[in-house]
């Protein structure tokens, strides 16, 4: 395991990270079979999108994701921030095989997961970058019900301050835990 340990609550953290990063994944999808949208209105639309929770960018710490978790030659590395109760966040990145950031995924919020039941989980927000299908998608949640969806391109989000600056937070992650830079 290259010499790296992994906590119990931090491999179901990533585990919940990983099932919120398909949840969002399968919303892109069912969205973009939805409706074709142009740049310009994806754009707009994502400028709109406020996040519903917010938890600082302050001092986190650097964790790899187990292995188990991904696919042969991937690696993933998180940076966990923690807030007042259940408020965290979490900002995730895999890598594949070849060294291409496939996935980011930023996190905040209330992020309990299974046994605790949906319509008990407070507000969430999810921002997640699916590099190799160039799209993304931005989730608020709140007691297991969507409250605002954007489905936009990766590019648009990866440069969107107002969502937590995901290209800066990539550059942390690569400063900060030994990540490999970026480069979808």
């Amino acid at each position: 395991m290259d010499g790296i340990s992994f906590h119990h609550e931090s491999v179901n953290d990533v585990a919940n990270e990983t099932s919120t990063m398909r949840r969002a994944s399968l919303a892109a999808g069912a969205l973009l079979v939805c409706s074709a949208v142009s740049a310009m209105a994806q754009t707009s639309a994502v400028d709109r999108f406020v996040p519903a929770a917010s938890l600082g960018d302050t001092v986190a710490r650097c964790e790899r994701v187990s292995p188990k978790l991904l696919k042969p030659g991937e690696q993933g590395y998180v940076l966990m921030f923690e807030g007042a109760d259940s408020a965290r966040r979490t900002v995730t990145g895999v890598w594949n095989a070849a060294g291409h950031l496939d996935t980011y995924t930023d996190s905040r919020g209330d992020l309990r997961g299974a046994p605790t039941p949906a319509a008990r989980r407070g507000v969430r927000t999810t921002i997640a970058i699916d590099f190799p299908h160039k799209r993304a998608v931005l989730l608020n949640e709140s007691h297991g019900q969507t409250r605002a969806a954007v489905l936009t391109t990766a590019a648009i989000a990866l440069d969107a301050k107002h969502l937590g600056s995901p290209r800066s937070l990539l550059a942390r992650l690569h400063a900060q835990c030994g990540a490999p830079p970026l480069s979808p």
